[in-house]
C-alpha cells in the first residue's frame, strides 16, 4: 500500500466516523425531544393548562370571525327591511346591474369632469350620494335622471 492509498483509507475512515457521530447526535436529540414531550403529556397539570390556552384561543377566534360578521349582516338587513321588502329583493336580484349602473353614473357625474365650472359642487354632491346608494338600484335610477337634468 503506497502513501496515497493509505491516506485515502485513513480519510474515508474519518469520514465514516464523523457521519456516525452526526447520526448518533441526531438520534440523541430526537430521543431527548420525545422524552420532553412524554414528560409534558404525562403531566396532567401541564396538559390542563395547554388545553385551557388552546380552548381560549379557539373561542376568541370563533367570536372574532363568526359572531361579529353575523351582527354586521343583521344590522345591514335591518336597515334594508325598515325601508321595504320589495326594494331589498329587487336590489338582491339586480346586484350586477347595480354595479354596472353605479360605475356608469360615477363616470358621468365625476367632479373632475366639471372642474372649474358651476356644476362642480353639484357633481360632488351627486357623487357622494352615489357612494351612499351604490347597492340600491331604485335610488341609482333616480340619480341617473337627476344627473341628466342637473349636469347636462
Amino acid at each position: 500500500m503506497d502513501f496515497k492509498q493509505a491516506y485515502l483509507y485513513y480519510y474515508q475512515n474519518n469520514l465514516y466516523m464523523i457521519q456516525d457521530t452526526i447520526i448518533e447526535i441526531q438520534i440523541n436529540n430526537v430521543e431527548e425531544s420525545l422524552n420532553s414531550i412524554g414528560i409534558i403529556l404525562n403531566n396532567s397539570i401541564i396538559m390542563f393548562a395547554i388545553g385551557g390556552a388552546f380552548g381560549s384561543a379557539l373561542t376568541y377566534l370563533i367570536i372574532k370571525f363568526f359572531l361579529q360578521k353575523k351582527d354586521v349582516l343583521k344590522v345591514n338587513l335591518q336597515k334594508k327591511t325598515e325601508d321595504d321588502f320589495n326594494g331589498l329583493f329587487q336590489n338582491l336580484s339586480k346586484s350586477n346591474e347595480c354595479k354596472e349602473l353605479y360605475k356608469e353614473l360615477l363616470i358621468k357625474a365625476h367632479p373632475d369632469n366639471f372642474s372649474g365650472s358651476s356644476k362642480e359642487q353639484k357633481a360632488l354632491d351627486i357623487s357622494k350620494e352615489l357612494g351612499k346608494q351604490k347597492h340600491n338600484y331604485l335610488e341609482l335610477k333616480k340619480l341617473d335622471k337627476l344627473i341628466d337634468i342637473e349636469l347636462k
